[in-house]
């Protein structure tokens, strides 16, 4: 009887990109592991369009029409679609018929991924894919948004550890955590415990609670962390069950809009905003 063939050791990865898919702006950032150098972490500050470098882009698209050849809509906020009876805050046009939220993040994080492509280099096979989401979320929609990163290629399709999902608040509590000097000359283990190499003792020591509260354009997440040794092995828990609500900035900006939208009159206010989009987009800039 033969022996049982053994299972291969995935290859260990050479290339990490982190994509922080917000509701009002995106980026993502890399790091390349291996070669004898110290890893650093490089930020993409280069899109179309934008006059001086900056780590995001607007989360926009002019989306082609599915059921109307040559048309074209502008559509944001998409990213709250996905969530159970989601609501758009304030789409500039809403999605066109035919088309689902999923399609369009799908899109978005195709055209991401393309703009990421050049640091792939020869082993895409060898990259690993970062991709924050809101800590409110349920399993439902982190299933959903890993589906929809799938088929926007932010993974390997044979290695399903090709594609990470972290919470925003506990991504920000990482970059917190970590000692400026560590930035650039160390990384914590991807797939491990949150193990902060180079934790800096006189920033957080053993017991201690630290609250994260992530404002961002969609959502407000509210986290708590406890601190579990030092140095080199210090671990985070989570010691409270995260909180978040639709608060963000767009929210904000809506219920803005809708005062306005009131004390200037229903109708006045619809037709100025339908023969002045320039205008309009300009004040939701």
């Amino acid at each position: 009887m033969s022996a049982p063939s053994a299972v291969p050791t995935p290859a260990a990865p050479a290339l990490i990109i982190g994509v922080d898919f917000g509701t009002s702006a995106s980026g993502f950032a890399y790091c390349k592991l291996g070669g004898g150098a110290a890893p650093r972490v490089v930020t993409h500050e280069r899109w179309p369009d934008q006059p001086v470098p900056y780590a995001k882009t607007r989360t926009a698209v002019l989306q082609a029409g599915v059921r109307r050849a040559g048309s074209y809509s502008y559509l944001e906020s998409f990213k709250l679609l996905l969530a159970e009876g989601g609501e758009p805050v304030d789409t500039v046009c809403p999605l066109p018929p035919g088309l689902t939220a999923t399609q369009v993040v799908t899109d978005f994080l195709a055209a991401l991924r393309s703009r990421g492509a050049s640091p792939l280099g020869r082993h895409p096979e060898r990259t690993v894919w970062c991709l924050t989401l809101p800590a409110m979320w349920s399993d439902a929609v982190k299933a959903k948004m890993r589906q929809t990163a799938n088929r926007a290629g932010l993974s390997h399709v044979q290695e399903p550890a090709s594609l990470l999902l972290t919470l925003e608040p506990e991504a920000a509590m990482l970059s917190a955590a970590l000692p400026s000097q560590a930035s650039n000359t160390g990384l914590f283990t991807v797939g491990a415990p949150a193990v902060l190499p180079g934790g800096n003792p006189s920033l957080l020591a053993d017991g201690d609670v630290v609250l994260v509260l992530d404002c961002g354009g969609g959502t407000v997440d509210a986290t708590l962390h406890r601190v579990r040794g030092s140095g080199e092995r210090l671990q985070l828990e989570e010691a409270a069950v995260t909180r978040g609500l639709l608060a963000g900035g767009r929210c904000v900006d809506a219920a803005a809009w809708a005062f306005i939208r009131q004390a200037v009159g229903a109708a006045q206010w619809d037709k100025w905003k339908a023969h002045n989009p320039v205008e309009w987009l300009a004040l939701m800039g």
